[in-house]
């Protein structure tokens, strides 16, 4: 592992320096593109009145999402994610981490604008998702069944480092799925029909959540009811 650091730390310095550079253009490309909106609605000023200002920003709005899209696309050359086990030193993991300098953080949280956001980058999304805030790093790696809800702070990431591997895998979440508040969803990870992870579980990589139950704690574990607690058929009443 010591030969393989010190022999590669060179080519993967350089790396980095190129994903500052396409992070930096990234930011430059943006700021260029707000300059000549703001200097279109002022020249439109004069014949458009507000109307003007109110495309420029529209305008910008589109170009922003369909660029950024486009950029986090071609980080892996536009081409879906599959799961991986490498070393920190594969060149796979470098362009991946590159991934994650690039990555896109979709607006309208809570709008039905969200899930064509996820479509856009990547993720497999069914119908009727309504989603407050969710985070996803690996989107090709992501499946949504329909109906399902997502809280603010929902992460559901498809990758893991460990002891210098790198590992990631499918994450796949049934119909009828919600997942509280700050959840968090590791990779491998299945959640069945209608289970629920409530506020603040934490979901192990691999673990498969059955059909119609909810999970909660860190690790997350299914919520048993009681005997005692369980509803107990009415009494039956003679005629």
């Amino acid at each position: 592992m010591e030969e393989a650091k010190n022999r590669e730390l060179p080519a993967k310095n350089r790396h980095n320096i190129m994903s500052m550079v396409y992070f930096l253009a990234v930011r430059w490309v943006l700021l260029f593109a707000a300059t000549i909106a703001g200097a279109v609605a002022v020249i439109a000023h004069s014949f458009l009145g507000v109307l003007a200002v109110a495309l420029a920003i529209v305008a910008l709005l589109v170009f922003r999402i369909l660029f950024t899209a486009l950029v986090e696309r071609s980080v892996m050359g536009f081409r879906r994610l599959r799961p991986q086990f490498c070393s920190i030193y594969d060149g796979y993991f470098w362009r991946h981490e590159r991934l994650w300098k690039l990555l896109v953080v979709p607006r309208f949280n809570g709008t039905p604008f969200k899930p064509l956001m996820w479509r856009l980058l990547g993720v497999k999304v069914g119908k009727r998702l309504y989603d407050a805030g969710a985070t996803i790093p690996e989107k090709t790696l992501v499946t949504i069944g329909d109906d399902c809800t997502f809280n603010e702070g929902a992460t559901i990431q498809g990758h893991s480092m460990e002891d210098g591997t790198f590992k990631s895998d499918y994450v796949v979440i049934g119909d009828r799925c919600s997942l509280g508040v700050d959840v968090w969803i590791n990779y491998g990870a299945s959640l069945h029909t209608g289970s629920t992870l409530r506020a603040d579980a934490l979901l192990m990589k691999g673990e498969d959540v059955p059909e119609g139950t909810s999970y909660v704690g860190n690790p997350a574990r299914e919520i048993v009811v009681p005997a005692s607690r369980e509803p107990h058929p009415a009494p039956a009443t003679g005629r």
